[in-house]
């Protein structure tokens, strides 16, 4: 798999994550001490799982790769 595919598959798998958390309940934003519910369209710069607290998720690094890789 190329980084490229990479990417984009981690994309997806972020955009399905908060589309669920949105869908079946929420997602709460801790650093900004925000709540979106269903229908609204989180923007993160990292995201933490409270099960995997070790792991952290840089979306602007992710967003920045894309760019330079010419993705949207």
């Amino acid at each position: 798999m190329s980084p490229t595919d990479k990417i984009e598959n981690l994309q997806r798998q972020v955009s399905t994550f908060i589309a669920c958390g949105t869908r079946e309940g929420l997602v709460v934003d801790t650093r900004r001490d925000r709540i979106y519910n269903e229908g609204q369209q989180p923007h993160f710069d990292t995201i933490i799982f409270d099960h995997w607290p070790e792991f952290e998720l840089d979306c602007m690094s992710i967003r920045d790769a894309r760019i330079q890789a010419g993705l949207k």
